[in-house]
């Protein structure tokens, strides 16, 4: 009988800037899928059905949540967002998603090319709580596949 996988254990790593190269933890990953995008034809004289043609592939944003962490290496992806969304300097990277099993064995992958940022956002900060303050990275990207395991 399989196992159900538990999507608890996984790493994110950034490609293509020697400063940002290597895994960063993140508590949570969404925006995985892909979809399409479909055009409705209706053929001339025939009112039982219609055609649904494929137009192109949909992707989500991929978000990203951790909470603030203050080592050099986690600030950097923050730092390379900034500098995108503050200054107007983007510089395009992959990134890779990978699902591991408990032996730290890729179960399955997902690959990102041309990522950017659109998004930084903070948890809100209270004087009275004693909660962690989490940042969510939201990315675009121009094309993903999946990654074989």
């Amino acid at each position: 009988m399989d196992t159900p996988i538990l999507g608890l254990h996984f790493k994110v790593s950034f490609n293509g800037d020697p400063k940002l190269n290597g895994d960063y933890a993140f508590q949570e990953v969404t925006g995985l899928g892909v979809s399409l995008d479909f055009e409705t034809l209706e053929e001339g004289g025939n009112t039982f059905f219609t055609y649904n043609l494929p137009k192109k592939t949909k992707n989500e944003k991929i978000v990203l949540k951790r909470a603030v962490l203050e080592s050099d290496h986690a600030k950097n992806i923050i730092k390379w967002a900034e500098s995108a969304l503050y200054d107007f300097d983007f510089k395009p990277l992959e990134v890779n998603v990978i699902l591991l099993n408990d032996k730290n064995a890729p179960i399955r992958g997902w690959s990102f090319s041309y990522v950017i940022p659109s998004k930084i956002e903070y948890s809100g900060i209270n004087a009275v709580s004693q909660s962690m303050v989490i940042e969510t990275l939201e990315l675009c990207f121009l094309y993903s596949k999946p990654l074989k395991a």
